[in-house]
Parts: structure tokens; C-alpha cells; sequence
């Protein structure tokens, strides 16, 4: 997904993002799947 963005300032700003929640979205991911490796594949960069 970071790919698509050919504006530096809005690629590395959605990093931080990412950075900051990734850990929050593999909690809500699992919690709906029920599965590791479904959870990981749903937000994957």
C-alpha cells in the first residue's frame, strides 16, 4: 500500500501511522479471524 503513494511527505507520514497502530490493528484483525496468520495478511504493508 505504501507504494501507491508518489508523494514522499504523505508515504512517510502513513508509516508513522502504521508504526503507531500496527499493533492495535493485528489485536482487532485477530479478534474478528481468530487466526494468526489471517490477522497479519489482513494489514499487511
Amino acid at each position: 500500500m505504501v507504494s501507491v503513494f508518489r508523494d514522499e511527505g504523505a508515504r512517510k507520514k502513513l508509516e508513522e501511522i502504521y508504526s503507531c497502530y500496527r499493533r492495535d490493528m493485528y489485536i482487532t484483525a485477530y479478534s474478528i479471524l481468530k487466526d494468526h496468520q489471517a490477522a497479519e495478511d489482513a494489514f499487511i504493508m
